[in-house]
């Protein structure tokens, strides 16, 4: 024989381990549902089946969780799939979800038996606890108690481990669970064996103390707001997640809502309206447009190199003087002839040293062979540079140099050759070999007839040299001012000094030749100095020497002619010589016109304006523009803007 226990999907062990103390059977069942927190903790389990031992209970588990079966197969426990179904009577209770379906119905038809049935549970009682435990009929009827309050109440008194042996047998609770089940097809039934001949009235199992120690001591006021706390928890849904839901109240939440919305609706309103208001009521802009008047001073400001901040007092910025170095060479045409009859052919060899890294000297007049046994002499004496490494490289030295030959006629007008100097033959091989010579074009000018040739004359020279010389000052001013790193710096065309060019001629006048070449070095100097800061000097000279009620209107629109400075590059110092020009306009309190035509309208501003001649235009616009003709009287909506002045 055995009892068997439901328990709920959220009971507790402790609440499970009192029930099991309390059953007079040594074997006892645990029906538990899927989820329940029972069987979802290793350590739930295992205190039960130590208590189960302790009681000297025989425990088993009937569950179809699965994950549960194999936890509390791991604890020790018997698990089954379903109960067994000898010596046992059924008791048809709700599901789960059809007494969630149906709460509202078997709420309505149990009202009436209901009070019945607490009736006879108080009669049960009445020798348990105080005489004022239990609250009168009249407030029961009046709480309206509903159905799943009822069972739960009498359930636990049928569980609970009372002394009395006057406690009526449980077949009771069996008689209002089938009376309160509805017929049909209204809920599905789960069928639930309990035990047929137990005798609950047997104390043997039972410690007897005395009822005072084991009954809470609860006033009426307890009793009722515990009453009341089931009957609230009971209209919870079991949700699949094991959670409870309260019924809503739309009534409620509805009218929250809509005050809600009936705020924000007024919200919106004031909004729109203060928007509207603001948007629409009257404005005027007046815009004034005075005369311009052209404000000019002379002055002379010092640009100095020793100064790195503007000094108001001596008028003078710092300055900066700018070096630069280039070099230019341009090719210019020969247009000068003469004679060449009974005249020695010339022109230009290449003399290469591979001998030794030391340079080699070469007098005047040194012989160097053609290929064709020509020979021609130097025409200067020269010294050879040596060989020089590069790497893993030995690089021979090089120089060119001009030669002539040894004899006139339009023979030794050869072309280009090899040449070799027979002078070091006799000082061994390897020297005669590794010092040699090339020419890179024909030999020119000699022959016995009448002929003439291209020379280099003086005019060709002279000429060069000025027309490189004006090149070269354009040049020199856009190299300086490329250099300078401040855009905003001024360079004045008079505060430049070039230096004096040095000029290298490739050839002399009265050589034979159709082109000559000439090269130019230059070095330049020039003083600069900041625009901007010459601008702010300007500018506190002309508002010093403004008239009375004119104020400048933009310091960076002043106009700046300079004249010829006086440069002195040795102290570093430039006289800067200038007249500077500004736009100015009357002084006009807006303020105090804005206060003056509050109210007016055009006839009346028109008036009013006749009191400033030096005012060029008044313009005036109205917001709304087709209701509104009239500036307003609130200073806030009146707007006075004083038109800039442009050059």
């Amino acid at each position: 024989m055995h009892q068997t226990f439901y328990i709920d999907i959220d009971e507790e062990i402790t609440s499970i381990v009192e029930k099991l103390r309390k059953t007079e059977t040594p074997e006892a069942v645990l029906v538990v549902p899927k989820r329940a927190l029972l069987i979802q903790s290793i350590v739930n389990l295992k205190l039960l089946c130590k208590e189960a031992d302790s009681l000297g209970l025989k425990i088993s588990i009937v569950t179809q969780d699965k994950l549960g079966k194999m936890l509390v197969a791991k604890a020790g426990i018997s698990v089954q799939q379903k109960i067994e179904e000898d010596d046992t009577e059924e008791v048809e209770i709700f599901s789960g979800k059809d007494e969630q379906r149906n709460g509202r119905e078997i709420k309505k038809n149990i009202k009436t038996e209901l009070a019945g049935e607490v009736n006879k549970s108080k009669r049960r009682l009445d020798k348990i606890g105080s005489p004022n435990y239990f609250v009168s009929k009249n407030e029961v009827d009046n709480s309206i108690l509903p159905f799943s309050q009822s069972l739960s109440g009498l359930q636990k008194n049928e569980s609970t481990d009372l002394i009395s042996s006057e406690l009526p047998p449980r077949k009771d609770s069996q008689g209002i669970a089938s009376r309160l089940m509805p017929s049909g097809n209204e809920a599905s039934a789960v069928k639930i064996k309990t035990v047929s001949n137990m005798d609950v009235s047997s104390p043997s199992r039972i410690k007897k103390q005395p009822i005072e120690d084991m009954w809470p001591k609860e006033t009426p006021a307890d009793f009722q707001e515990k009453r009341n706390k089931q009957v609230e928890n009971f209209f919870y849904a079991n949700t699949f997640d094991g959670k409870k839901e309260k019924e809503k109240e739309p009534e409620k939440k509805s009218g929250g809502f809509f005050k809600s919305l009936i705020i924000a609706g007024a919200v919106m309103l004031f909004g729109g309206l203060t928007y509207g208001a603001y948007r629409f009521a009257p404005k005027a802009i007046i815009t004034i447009s005075a005369k311009k008047e052209i404000k000019s001073a002379d002055m002379e400001i010092a640009g100095d190199i020793n100064l790195d901040k503007i000094d108001y007092e001596k008028m003078a910025v710092p300055a900066k003087i700018m070096e630069f170095e280039e070099e230019i060479a341009e090719s210019f045409d020969a247009t000068g002839s003469k004679s060449v009859s009974n005249k020695k052919a010339r022109g230009k060899i290449t003399i290469y040293n591979e001998f030794s890294s030391a340079s080699q000297s070469l007098v005047a007049t040194t012989r160097f062979l053609s290929d064709n046994q020509k020979i021609f002499r130097l025409a200067e004496g020269v010294v050879v540079p040596g060989t020089t490494k590069v790497g893993e490289e030995i690089k021979p030295g090089v120089l060119e140099a001009e030669v002539i030959a040894d004899e006139s006629g339009e023979g030794y007008n050869i072309g280009p050759s090899n040449f070799a100097i027979p002078g070091f033959k006799n000082s061994g091989n390897e020297k005669y070999a590794k010092i040699y010579a090339k020419s890179l074009t024909a030999m020119t000018g000699g022959g016995n007839s009448n002929e003439t040739a291209k020379v280099v004359s003086d005019k060709d020279i002279s000429g060069a040299k000025d027309k490189i010389s004006l090149e070269i000052n354009s040049l020199i001013k856009k190299k300086i001012k490329d250099s300078i790193p401040d855009k905003g710096a001024i360079m004045l065309d008079d505060a430049i000094m070039i230096d004096e060019p040095l000029y290298r001629i490739s050839n002399s006048a009265g050589e034979i030749t159709n082109n000559f070449e000439i090269k130019v070095n230059i070095k330049a100097r020039a003083l600069v100095f900041s625009g901007a800061d010459v601008k702010k000097i300007a500018n506190s000279v002309i508002i010093k020497a403004k008239g009375e009620g004119k104020i400048n209107i933009d310091s960076g629109a002043v106009i700046i002619d300079y004249g010829k400075p006086g440069v002195d590059f040795k102290t570093g110092i430039i006289e800067i010589k200038m007249r500077a020009s500004n736009i100015m306009q009357p002084e006009i309190d807006l303020e105090k016109i804005k206060k003056d035509i509050l109210g007016k309208n055009n006839d009346e501003l028109a008036g009013y304006m006749k009191n400033y001649p030096n005012l060029e235009k008044v313009e005036i616009e109205y917001w709304p523009p087709l209701f509104v003709n009239k500036i307003p009287l609130y200073e806030k909506r009146v707007e006075v803007i004083l038109n800039a002045i442009t050059p």
